[in-house]
């Protein structure tokens, strides 16, 4: 966003960020208008996504190169836009066959689209036209802003060759490229402007609400401030964006206030246990004090929830993190450090698995997965300990991604092995804690760190910096973190045991022979089949066909019982916020007998 000799002009950029966040709309324009000093910079870890995405970038063009297309780089050179919109359109004109980096500048919009490839379609130049394509590190599917962005360059080509193009284009991260119709997003696109300028016109009164735009969003810091300032609502651990606007029309703006609500006061729109539940977060964060342990409550569990989800301890425990580098290539991410912290005796070892490439990772999993089954034939009672749910997320995608140990993944996660403390610790307990993420519930515990990282972000950046280096001391700073968090996780489970009331107990061991629907050495010897008949096939040759057929049934299956047993671990609350599942349901009348069958009508309003 910037004003030139009196005109505003915007970006497709500019318009992406209204749509996650209006306030970073609002900000970018006190900037403009000389009201606030343009932001000091983004964090290390965005200038890391941008040079992934330049890379990726590059890569295509490379790939267009080698496939025989002849790339011509337009480019902005400087900020004349002007100038640069006019050598775009002069390639256009002369029949280039890829236009690299192609500048548009129109109607108070600029942008620069990254590829703009001929194709045998007639326009006003002739026997030719154009069709705009742009790199994105998205892997599976282009997302919303990426098609509103296509528009503009869509506009800006028809413009030049008279007819708009049929599709537009996304080179996404894997490599496979999204076509994607323009007629079927055009007018979202121009609503979506027309949108953005009236609230620039009208200035329309913005606040800062966290969303995912914040992760690269350059005015974060100053939002962060704000917040900090105002005692904002937001800074209540667990608070839905949704209950906000509901709070504040009921005169609840600070977390201060929320803190004071009198027990009997109702807010419309709200479920009075949620309402209770935030009002007690706020109240526990009021009388939080800094370097202090966080105050604590403990809840009245349902049964088969909280502490008793958690199960007794055995010599035989772990606990363990994975660290991944999602950048590892704009096509794929690498899981490269797999941390375990294993009971030995009366102490506790931890040990790293490192994987460099994908044939590592391969090793590295299936190394974990072996480990693990070894130690639950010799301790049937031992469990796994984790922090969220990402650590089971990511056995599962690396076991479909290798097509490999798949029977003996199904085994833990049916036989209960892995156990989520972030779960646990949610159900359990309500703590005046910034939030639960394991950085701030380990503080109950009196867990301090002293390792020079301290995020999976700081991972990330060093592992990208061992690649470049290959320096040990990257790697040794890694593990130095990745032990501390299995060591908090350990820290924050004994606490947990210790503040468990009397009288709950944990869950039963689940012996194999509760859940085998057939024996591991059948399971052993049809992997054995599948490798047989796939090693050295091409995708899509008969004998691979037949090899991965094998386990097609099974692999089908498994995942809705393994979302079926994670919907059975949470409460109602977690329910209510669970995309897939309907919660909170309430009849409506009374059932209607036909003699055969009873029909109910629910509704589910709290969603």
């Amino acid at each position: 966003m910037q004003r030139r000799e009196g005109t505003l002009w915007l970006s497709p950029t500019d318009l992406s960020g209204y749509l996650e966040c209006a306030h970073v709309t609002t900000l970018a324009l006190e900037v403009v208008d000389g009201l606030r000093a343009e932001p000091s910079g983004v964090n290390a870890y965005t200038r890391l996504i941008f040079a992934k995405g330049n890379e990726h970038e590059l890569d295509y063009r490379r790939q267009l190169e080698a496939n025989g297309r002849t790339v011509t780089e337009a480019g902005l050179g400087g900020n004349d836009w002007a100038a640069a919109a006019a050598r775009s359109e002069q390639l256009m004109r002369a029949g280039a066959d890829v236009i690299y980096q192609a500048p548009f500048a129109f109607s108070g919009w600029r942008g620069v689209a990254d590829f703009l490839e001929r194709i045998e379609a007639p326009s006003e130049l002739g026997a030719y036209s154009y069709e705009a394509v742009d790199t994105k590190l998205a892997r599976t599917a282009a997302l919303p802003h990426h098609a509103l962005q296509l528009v503009f360059y869509a506009a800006g080509i028809a413009r030049v060759q008279g007819v708009w193009p049929t599709h537009v284009h996304v080179q996404l991260g894997s490599g496979r490229r999204e076509s994607i119709r323009l007629r079927e997003i055009d007018s979202y696109a121009n609503y979506a402007r027309r949108g953005m300028h009236s609230a620039i016109e009208r200035r329309v009164p913005t606040e800062p609400i966290p969303c995912e735009h914040c992760q690269v969003c350059a005015f974060q810091p100053t939002c962060a401030q704000v917040w900090e300032d105002t005692d904002h609502l937001t800074r209540v651990a667990g608070l839905r964006r949704d209950h906000m606007p509901l709070l504040e029309a009921a005169g609840v703006t600070a977390l201060t206030q929320l803190a004071a609500l009198p027990p009997a006061m109702a807010v419309p729109g709200m479920r009075p246990a949620a309402l209770a539940a935030v009002a007690q977060q706020a109240r526990l964060q009021r009388a939080a004090v800094a370097g202090m342990t966080p105050p604590y409550e403990l809840l009245e569990c349902e049964e088969g929830r909280g502490f008793a989800l958690l199960p007794e301890p055995s010599a035989g425990d772990v606990m363990f993190d994975f660290e991944g580098d999602p950048f590892w290539t704009p096509a794929q991410g690498l899981m490269f450090l797999v941390g375990l912290l294993l009971r030995e005796g009366d102490g506790w070892r931890y040990e790293a698995i490192w994987a460099h490439d994908r044939a590592g990772e391969k090793l590295a999993f299936e190394r974990l997965v072996d480990l693990l089954g070894a130690r639950l034939a010799a301790y049937p009672d031992m469990h796994v300990y984790h922090y969220s749910a990402a650590e089971t997320s990511e056995v599962k995608r690396l076991m479909a991604g290798h097509a490999t140990r798949e029977a003996e993944v199904d085994s833990l996660l049916r036989r209960r092995v892995f156990v989520d403390l972030l779960t646990v610790t949610r159900q359990s307990l309500r703590a005046g804690v910034r939030s639960y993420s394991l950085k701030q519930t380990e503080l109950l515990a009196g867990f301090e760190r002293s390792a020079a990282m301290g995020s999976g972000a700081d991972a990330v950046l060093g592992y990208e910096r061992w690649r470049a280096s290959a320096e040990q001391a990257e790697l040794d700073g890694i593990a130095a973190y990745n032990e501390e968090d299995c060591l908090a996780t350990l820290a924050l489970r004994d606490w947990l045991l210790e503040v468990r009331p009397a009288g709950i107990t944990g869950p039963a061991p689940v012996a194999a022979t509760e859940i085998a629907e057939e024996s591991l050495t059948a399971a052993t010897e049809r992997e054995q089949l599948r490798a047989a008949l796939t090693a050295g096939q091409e995708p899509g040759s008969p004998r691979r066909l037949a090899g991965e057929l094998l386990e097609y049934h099974a692999r089908e299956a498994r995942p809705a019982y393994w979302r079926w047993y994670e919907l059975q671990a949470m409460d109602e609350d977690e329910l209510l916020d669970d995309r897939e599942a309907l919660a909170a349901l309430e009849p409506v009348g009374d059932a209607v007998d036909d003699g055969q069958m009873q029909e109910f009508v629910l509704r589910f309003p709290a969603q």
